[in-house]
């Protein structure tokens, strides 16, 4: 579980050199959906949703970002 932080954390910094990119956002919001999934804390998973949301708001033609969103509002309580 703890590389699922670290995946994040790569995804932020990553996020610092293209803030529009939405794939790399989505990528964000599934690893910290994951990580709050495995460990049950749902800010984990709320942050997650927050960063889908804004990604499919950025492109919502891309997959990625709609599938990050289905991820994270599926570990959501209640889903």
């Amino acid at each position: 579980l703890p590389r699922w932080l670290e995946a994040a954390d790569a995804y932020r910094r990553a996020l610092d050199l293209q803030p529009d990119n939405a794939v790399v956002r989505s990528s964000l919001a599934a690893s910290l959906c994951y990580y709050g999934q495995g460990v049950n804390d749902q800010s984990y998973v709320q942050q997650g949703l927050a960063e889908a949301e804004q990604a499919v708001l950025q492109a919502p033609e891309e997959g990625r970002a709609l599938l990050s969103q289905g991820l994270c509002l599926v570990a959501a309580d209640p889903p």
